[in-house]
Formats: structure tokens, sequence, C-alpha cells
């Protein structure tokens, strides 16, 4: 049942009309869609779905779930996915949309009995990139990326931030709780329309099997298997091949990327949670946690207990007391 004042969108007379049957449907299409996405929040007329799990299974890549750094958004377009966590089972159906929080491990399943037609939108993020991708059934229930836009975003992080936050107040029943829903979703939609007036990135400057690459690695990072010979499999190439072909469009190693990236969400899973560095070794795909702390030291150049420990007493450093007890040192206005 959708929360009280949203009506249920799944009716008839709120579906989309439909993709084009052809790829690409072009830039100019996926921004329609949005705007119709977008209008139909501020009437209340969107269903939002959040696939959500305890925070004890976060980042367990367990039963064929798969979990992601970052969170995702999806509009469902045509047919219907079925997101299934440790926890729950949320079934999100043509019009409405669903997000999933970032860490939350899942599967999706796919179909449409009514049309045999498939399509959603995907927004995701990985490398500071907002990628916003079509999604078709290209075998019997399982969808693939058929078209994709890479935007390059000072809107990164209050985009990231902002779906966290539409997720975490997504179960509270209070009134205030579902005004501030609507406009922080509303300001979501706002941002995604701002950047696709934009010129989209990747896709012009490096081929298809480059950004097919970036992909495969954000998806696969914590499989400790994540090399250039399973991306070649996967992509369908020689990987003497890709590998010459990601150095020339990028400038950097394919094996390069693939750890610095790994490192990069190594450095935020210290920072942000308070994992164990054998758990966060092993959700960034490294099986050893011995190698990965002399990795993390040769790249970083501290160890990750060290660079936590540096980045959290930043942290405690920057926290302002917003009522200052005696004693408490002025608060400088400059900050």
């Amino acid at each position: 049942m959708p929360p009280p004042g949203e009506r249920d969108s799944s009716n008839p007379s709120l579906r989309m009309n439909g993709l084009p049957p052809s790829n690409p449907i072009g830039l100019d299409c996926f921004r329609q869609l949005f705007e119709d996405y977008h209008e139909r929040w501020e009437k209340q007329e969107l269903v939002v779905q959040v696939a959500d799990c305890d925070s004890k299974n976060r980042m367990e890549a367990r039963d064929g779930r798969v979990f992601h750094f970052y969170p995702e958004l999806f509009l469902q377009i045509q047919g219907t996915t079925v997101f299934t966590t440790p926890e729950q089972e949320v079934t999100v159906g043509p019009g409405q949309a669903a997000i999933v929080p970032a860490g939350v491990p899942h599967s999706e399943k796919i179909y449409d009995e009514e049309t045999r037609k498939f399509g959603n939108l995907v927004v995701a993020f990985f490398n500071g990139n907002v990628s916003i991708h079509l999604a078709r059934e290209v075998q019997p229930g399982v969808p693939a990326l058929v078209e994709r836009y890479l935007f390059q975003s000072d809107y990164f992080v209050p985009l990231v931030d902002n779906l966290e936050l539409v997720a975490s107040l997504h179960s509270t029943p209070a009134a205030r709780a579902r005004e501030a829903k609507m406009g922080i979703l509303g300001g979501v939609f706002n941002l995604l329309l701002d950047i696709m007036s934009t010129d989209a990135v990747g896709e012009a400057n490096d081929s298809v099997k480059v950004v097919e690459s970036k992909w495969a690695i954000s998806e696969n990072l914590s499989n400790p298997d994540l090399s250039v010979a399973f991306l070649s499999e996967r992509l369908g190439c020689n990987p003497n091949y890709l590998s010459r072909l990601f150095h020339q469009k990028t400038g950097e190693k394919l094996t390069d990327y693939i750890t610095k990236t790994r490192l990069r969400n190594a450095m935020e899973s210290l920072v942000e949670t308070e994992r164990s560095i054998k758990d966060v070794a092993r959700i960034c795909g490294f099986s050893d946690p011995n190698y990965f702390a002399r990795v993390f030291r040769q790249y970083i150049g501290l160890s990750p207990h060290a660079y936590r420990k540096h980045e959290w007493s930043l942290l405690e450093k920057v926290r302002i007391c917003c009522d200052p007890c005696e004693g408490c040192p002025p608060v400088n206005s400059d900050l």
C-alpha cells in the first residue's frame, strides 16, 4: 500500500506511455522521463519504495546478491523489478521508483507478463561520476545496460547524501519526515535534470569498452577475482587488447585503475564505518588483509589503521558544539 496521501502509480492511468522500441533512445528522452517522474512526485502520485536491510548485513555479497558503495535510484518505466535483500522482497511496478541504499546486498528479478517488455532508468555513482543508464531485458528475466550517459558533476556528493537521507526517512511515519522527504527527493530530481542539461562525459571520450570496463569494475569491487582477464571474459575481448585500449584512452593502466578504485572505496569504508581492517579488505576485494595493508601503505603513505585514526581525529576536531558548555572555547565564526 502507498503511504497516506499518495496514489497508487501502478494504476494504468498513471503509467508511462512506454519506451521507444529501439536503442538508443537518446538523452532528450531520458530527460523527458525524469521530468515526468519529477512532476508526479510533486503531485504525490509517485510511489517510491526502499529496498533496505539491517546494518549487520550490509556490504555482505552472499547468495547471489551484490552491493554497491553508493545508493542507486531506479525509475521503473515498463515491466516489474523484484529486489530481494537479506530481509525483504520489494516489488516495483511500472510507473514506480525505488532506492537501494549504499551497501545493501540485493538481487534483481524482472518480468512483465502482460507486454513481455521491460525497461528502467537507473541512477548510479562511481569514481566521482553520475551514471544514468537504461536497462532492458536481453535474456529472459535478466536486465542489462543498453544505453548510458556519464556526468562529472559537483552534485555528486549532495545526490549521494540526499538519496541516503530519503531512504532513512522512508519508514518514519511522522508528518514532518514525510514533508522533508518530499522536498529532498524533489531536490534530487531537480539536480539530476540540471546535470542532464550539460554534456555527458565518457561516452564520447572513451570507447564503449573502456566505459563498460569502468562500470564492470564498480559492479565487482568486492570480488577478489576481479582482474584484466575477468573483465575481458565478461566483455568478450582479448585481455591484451583491453589493457592497451584502456591505457591508450585514459593514460592509466587498467590494473592500476582497479587497485586505485578498490583503495578509494577502502578509504571511505575506513572512515565511514567501524568495520575491522580485515572486513574492509574483504569487501574491497582483497582476500589477504596483509597484502591489502601493504598496497594501502604503498599508495596512501599510511597503514589502514593509521589512516583511520588520522581521519577520525580530524573529524573530532571539526565537531562544533551547538550549545557550548561552561569552559568551551568560543566557536570560530569564520569556519
